[in-house]
């Protein structure tokens, strides 16, 4: 009981936050169902994605390569890695970069390194977020005294979603129908090959809020 205590008093600090980033990463992404380019997603299908955000900040507050004293705090979802691939990609540290495909009338398609920009100039982006605020430490991540956890949370969204519906075969903007199954894949390709047990702390951490239920046809 202590564990789930402790988890949901921890989640009532990041929810809204957390709200606020997958709802901004719904609309900036152009996000759509079941392989539509029309379906947006429903506030049921939002909230699943939030549900695996959860897990991911959770296992990675606990877990994640980042557990020091004050890591967890800053960047519960661990995005901000400095040694991490997504982060030199969205830094533009390198020339190997995730392509995003977005969905909805008037979006172009963004390399990582692109991203930065076009959230920023895109209503409904959190200012506390944006990179410029670790100004010439951006590339040390969340070793940047500017790192906040908005960092955290606005850009975990894109790589997560990315390697969610990437790894199933479809486009960044695809979601399928956001299974638990799918969602589980996505948070393993999420975290890379660090954590052979991840998908398995990935469903306790499920299990201990009681998130993703079965989806009722």
């Amino acid at each position: 009981m202590a564990e789930k205590d402790d988890e949901v008093a921890a989640w009532a600090s990041h929810k809204d936050l957390a709200s606020a980033a997958v709802k901004f990463t719904n609309d900036f992404l152009g996000l759509r169902k079941n392989g539509s380019t029309t379906a947006k997603l429903a506030d049921s299908d939002l909230a699943r994605l939030l549900d695996i955000v959860r897990a991911i900040s959770w296992v990675e507050s606990r877990h994640g390569t980042g557990s020091g004293s004050t890591k967890p705090k800053v960047d519960p979802m661990q995005c901000g890695n400095p040694n991490d691939p997504w982060w030199q990609e969205l830094t533009g540290q390198t020339d190997a970069a995730d392509r995003f495909i977005r969905g909805g009338d008037g979006t172009t398609n963004l390399n990582a390194d692109e991203l930065p920009d076009a959230a920023a100039s895109t209503n409904g982006f959190e200012p506390k977020a944006n990179l410029n605020k670790l100004g010439a430490d951006v590339n040390k991540g969340h070793n940047s005294a500017g790192f906040a956890v908005e960092h955290s949370y606005y850009w975990a969204l894109p790589i997560l979603i990315h390697k969610t519906n990437t790894k199933a075969g479809d486009k960044t903007y695809q979601c399928g129908g956001l299974s638990r199954g799918r969602l589980v894949d996505g948070a393993v390709r999420y975290n890379g090959t660090g954590d052979d047990d991840y998908e398995t702390k990935i469903g306790n951490a499920l299990d201990l809020f009681g998130g993703l239920p079965v989806l009722v046809a």
